[in-house]
């Protein structure tokens, strides 16, 4: 290939920047004389007195500015699409990007300053700046039309007093009753939004407390500015005309429980038989459910008044479990002796009990190895009618790993597995469930797999696990694996697989010790789940305990000390012993709708001891590839400085790995157009052993050099993602090698994209499917 001067790249990089600034800035000669493009919308805030002007901005700027085209580097590609397929495409590519990747032109006429102007002195009244203005200016030049906007805003109004009912009635009383928990504060400013927080607040105590019928609109706030000095009394009444049905508690009466209520017919399927028990009556059509099984995820109880918190509970609990498509709790009312009863039934839509599906797909991992998958799945949500979920799985799929020294078919793997899900604790003794919201889930998971890697090996491989599953909230889970099993054994080896493990005893004692037996158990807080947030939070932490049990009973039992040369063994095989933590924290800032700066930090460690010397090779770290230092091949990166001989690069078996590891990494993520994202990325990290090792010089931690044997990349990534599949290139420039020798580890001054040798060295092109994290 012919090699490109530097100077011709950089030429060519600025026409097409110029080229696209020409397309950008002609979008305006496609609009008529009469037409004025929107391109600038701006808000000041100006005041002669102290007031958060940040906070009236921000609330403002979501009435005074738009949605303008949106601009990618100064350039409105997506109008420009608009425009240059013409007016009205009938069919075809034209009309496609026309629709689905253009963008009609956001015109001045659409925008009514006027009337956006009241909209805005009406959010300051509700904010209690009463009796600020908004003026505005328009300008214009070249078909382009831009407006300002300026918000003069005075001393708010503060809450002098807040006073609730006085009225000795049961309703009044109890909303009364209530008053310490207002959000209506003395010394704080009016604010509307505020007053509608309390109004939601009393009404949910209210329906708390049995008055189904009552509405929040039926309570009303009112405010004398008499007092003077820009304060204000807040009364709090009941409206006089209300429903007397709003004024009534009401008992919970009879409960009907129909789990095969069909949406279709909106009636039962079959014959119905009612079952009584525990008070509830279980509408029996075709005993698919032992009844008691869903009867404990109702909290309505008969005899109690009716509850908002235990009815949306037995929506979330029946949902939890996993064998209904839809939940609905529907209420009759009668009154008899002025006392309020009301009947709840309880509509059940099910899912298909069993399925079968079968899946194909493109597997992408962390050490770059991609192929074909096909998974067949049964699934039955109700095997011992205790709405117990068993899935049974068959996969197969083959993989080439590209970006690496072998670039061909290299690596195959079959495997079947049976998970069963039971939605209680399954304990010897009593657990009491932390939360009364969510089901929890007892697991049985038990596998099987071939794994064949051309060139190498053969490796069986089990794996068995027993634990529990379980929400606090929303965004709290926890897991606890009591007996977690690994099993993988080489069946075959090549010879020059051999000869690897001869040269390298650290890879053979890794892959010796394959058989872990032991524990684990993570906690994850996700905030992810509350989209609506700017700031979210992701953090996991998993421990992974081995041997240390069975160690103990046999180093009582044996009258010898496990030595290297003769560890205990299980059934003849020899054990791992390990404790391994690792931590995952990610933190996602919203800039706005359309771009976010993603973090991730990852931290681990894991300690051999006792029966082992090593981490067994499943268990240790690895760094590099496309979900970590994107910059360099996967598993490239370490141990430390660790510098890997030309006959180990030659082999093609790249697997450096540690026992320690950090690694952080940082993306802003930008739409470009539709479905089509960039990002800019920043990676950093590596991997160290716990202990020095004379085959790996200086791939072990120490406090006072880790930091320079940091490897840092850099680079740019787009993403083509249509929110149920999400494929990503990811182009990664190395910035910083731990494995030069020179002190100075740092490789930016030797930078040359237009130099064929360096790109082939350095470039790493990443092909993934979904987000690195």
């Amino acid at each position: 290939m012919k090699q490109v001067s530097k100077s011709r790249f950089f030429v060519f990089c600025y026409a097409v920047l110029l080229l696209l600034t020409f397309y950008g800035c002609s979008n305006t000669r496609y609009l008529t004389e009469e037409e004025e493009l929107c391109v600038s919308v701006k808000l000041k805030v100006n005041s002669d007195v102290k007031v958060d002007k940040k906070e009236i901005k921000k609330e403002l700027d979501k009435i005074a500015v738009p949605k303008l085209n949106r601009q990618t580097f100064g350039v409105r590609a997506k109008l420009w699409i608009y425009n240059a397929t013409g007016k009205a495409p009938k069919k075809g590519v034209k009309r496609w990007l026309k629709n689905k990747l253009g963008e009609p032109p956001y015109l001045m006429s659409k925008i009514d300053p006027d009337k956006v102007s009241e909209m805005m002195v009406s959010r300051l009244n509700s904010l209690g700046y009463f009796n600020s203005k908004v003026k505005y200016k328009v300008s214009s030049k070249e078909k382009k039309g831009e407006i300002e906007y300026t918000a003069i805003v005075v001393t708010p109004y503060m809450i002098n007093s807040m006073t609730f009912p006085t009225e000795s009635d049961s309703l009044n009383s109890r909303i009364r009753a209530t008053h310490y928990k207002t959000l209506i504060k003395k010394g704080e400013r009016y604010d509307l939004d505020v007053f509608k927080n309390e109004r939601a607040r009393i009404d949910l105590i209210l329906k708390n407390q049995g008055y189904y019928y009552f509405n929040q609109d039926y309570l009303l706030f009112k405010a004398d500015t008499t007092v003077g000095k820009r304060m204000v009394n807040i009364t709090l009444t009941v409206k006089t005309d209300i429903p007397e049905k709003a004024k009534t508690q009401y008992t919970l009466e009879e409960i009907y429980i129909m789990p095969a209520y069909t949406t279709i017919a909106d009636s039962l399927k079959g014959k119905a038989d009612t079952v009584e028990i525990e008070g509830y009556h279980y509408i029996n059509t075709d005993s698919t459910f032992h009844p008691k099984v869903i009867i404990r995820s109702v909290v309505l109880k008969k005899g109690e008044l009716y509850n908002r918190k235990a009815h949306n509970l037995t929506i979330n609990r029946l949902m939890g479990i996993g064998v209904f498509k839809f939940v609905s709790i529907k209420y009759t009312d009668t009154i008899i002796d002025n006392k309020g009863k009301l009947n709840a039934y309880l509509y059940l839509t099910q899912m298909p009990i069993k399925s079968v599906q079968a899946q194909l797909e493109v597997i992408t991992k962390s050490n770059n190895y991609t192929g074909p998958a096909a998974t067949l799945s049964f699934k039955n949500r109700n095997l011992f009618k205790g709405v117990e979920l068993y899935i049974f799985n068959m996969n197969g799929g083959f993989e080439m790993q590209f970006g690496a020294t072998q670039k061909r078919f290299n690596s195959y793997e079959l495997g079947a597995s049976a998970q069963l899900y039971i939605p209680k604790f399954v304990t010897p003794f009593h657990i009491r469930n932390v939360s009364s919201m969510f089901v929890p889930k007892t697991k049985f998971d038990l596998g099987f797999r071939i794994l064949h890697r051309v060139l190498y090996f053969n490796m069986n491989a089990m794996h068995f696990a027993y634990g529990y599953t379980w929400k606090e909230t929303a965004q709290k889970e926890y897991q606890i694996d009591p007996i977690s099993i690994n099993f993988a054994r080489l069946i075959t080896t090549t010879d020059a697989f051999e000869l690897l493990l001869q040269q390298n005893n650290f890879l053979r004692k890794s892959f010796e010790q394959q058989f872990t037996i032991g524990s684990k158990c993570s906690f994850t807080y996700n905030s992810l789940v509350a989209m609506d947030k700017k700031n979210q939070y992701y953090f996991n932490a998993t421990l992974d305990l081995s041997g240390n049990t069975i160690y103990l009973f046999q180093s009582l039992a044996n009258s010898r000390p496990a030595t290297q040369e003769d560890p205990y063994k299980v059934m003849g095989f020899v054990y791992s012993q390990y404790s391994k933590i690792l931590t995952d924290s990610r933190y996602y800032l919203w800039i706005n709708e359309r771009s976010k700066i993603a973090t991730r930090f990852l931290a681990g460690v894991g300690i051999p001891y006792g029966n082992s010397n090593s981490m067994p090779y499943i268990k240790q770290f690895f760094s590099g590839g496309s979900n970590s230092i994107r910059a360099f091949l996967p598993r490239t990166v370490g141990p430390g400085g660790y510098v890997l001989p030309d006959n180990a690069v030659k082999t093609g078996f790249l697997d450096q790995a540690g026992d320690i590891k950090l690694e952080g990494n940082a993306e802003y993520r930008f739409n470009i157009i539709s479905v089509l994202k960039g990002a800019i990325f920043v990676d950093a990290g590596n991997v160290w052993l716990i202990r020095k090792n004379a085959e790996l010089p200086e791939g072990e931690f120490n406090i006072n050099r880790f930091q320079k044997q940091i490897a840092v990349g850099t680079g740019f990534g787009l993403r083509i993602d249509v929110s149920f599949f999400v494929l990503r290139f990811d182009l990664g420039i190395p910035l910083r090698k731990p494995s030069i020798v020179d002190e100075n580890k740092w490789v930016i001054n030797k930078i040359a994209f237009g130099n064929n040798a360096w790109r082939g060295q350095n470039l790493v092109l990443n092909i993934a499917i979904g987000y690195p994290f």
